[in-house]
């Protein structure tokens, strides 16, 4: 008996054992055609069976259909060798491509002579403002999952909303480059010291996300954590994109003092804001280990 794949793969469609291919075709299908069983699919075999039983209709033009299919895909879908770079191992960058990507913000750029495009808004707080808004925030438009838990689910999110925005694949290779240029300016230009922050350490990370929250602050789009090695990537997630957006600054949390002999600075720099989180964080073990040396005595 001949197989779904098998059967799409005899009519001509592209790539058919592929599955962003086939959930481009199937999104495709499903703007485009009344009657569609339900868009959510489990896997790659659910998408080729379904896919295939769309073109069991008697009524339907096949090869007009698969023609418009595959043109539509190549069009628009970039190859997989272009998310290489984002490590599909190394929880920091797909968290930070993630993050980035849930800010974004479209505007009209009439890019490809289409409607919308997209671009990151230049402050922090115009992301923020409109995060839940389906027609300022272009992932959310787009209906993609925001609680990815880890990074085996954020990474195909990020591939889900590359294929599924409305541009030609020339437009998301210049998006592909935008963010692998902000990576490689948090990642190999500022390079913050994040190397005293334990990722087992429990009671660290509780506390590195306190700290966050309280003297810097708490971006609401990342997921909630429930694990400590996911406390830890998100706090650094936060960072990183705080660092990202502002320039490797952050607003300096503490009030200006008069009195003080030391010049105040309004804003500080990675360096200076992981130096004194690492200096609260020893002052907050020196004082504990001095509490116990005190309930002993």
């Amino acid at each position: 008996m001949i197989t779904s794949e098998q059967a799409l793969t005899k009519i001509g469609l592209f790539r058919a054992n592929d599955e962003r291919y086939l959930k481009f075709y199937w999104g495709y299908l499903g703007k485009n055609f009344d009657r569609i069983m339900g868009l959510d699919c489990q896997d790659k075999r659910e998408l080729q069976h379904k896919i295939s039983m769309v073109f069991m209709r008697t009524d339907l033009d096949v090869i007009g259909l698969v023609n418009r299919l595959n043109t539509a895909a190549l069009d628009s879908l970039v190859p997989e060798k272009s998310f290489d770079w984002i490590d599909k191992n190394d929880d920091r960058v797909v968290y930070f491509v993630w993050s980035m990507l849930r800010l974004a913000t479209p505007r009209a750029l009439k890019i490809d002579g289409r409607e919308s495009g997209l671009r990151y808004a230049r402050r922090l707080d115009d992301c923020l403002y409109y995060i839940d808004s389906k027609r300022s925030n272009y992932y959310k438009s787009l209906k993609l999952n925001p609680l990815p838990m880890h990074r085996s689910e954020a990474l195909p999110l990020i591939k889900d909303f590359f294929d599924q925005w409305n541009v030609t694949a020339r437009s998301k290779e210049e998006l592909m480059l935008t963010l692998k240029e902000k990576w490689l300016y948090i990642a190999s230009d500022l390079r913050p010291d994040y190397s005293w922050i334990d990722p087992k350490n429990k009671q660290q990370n509780a506390w590195a996300s306190n700290y966050i929250s309280s003297q810097l602050e708490w971006l609401p789009h990342l997921p909630p954590p429930l694990t400590t090695s996911q406390t830890y990537n998100i706090n650094i997630a936060n960072l990183d994109t705080l660092f990202t957006f502002n320039k490797g600054q952050v607003r300096n949390p503490s009030e200006r003092d008069d009195k003080k002999k030391t010049e105040y600075k309004e804003w500080l720099s990675h360096t200076d804001v992981m130096h004194k989180m690492m200096k609260a964080w020893k002052q907050k073990q020196f004082r504990e280990k001095a509490r116990r040396a005190s309930a002993k005595s």
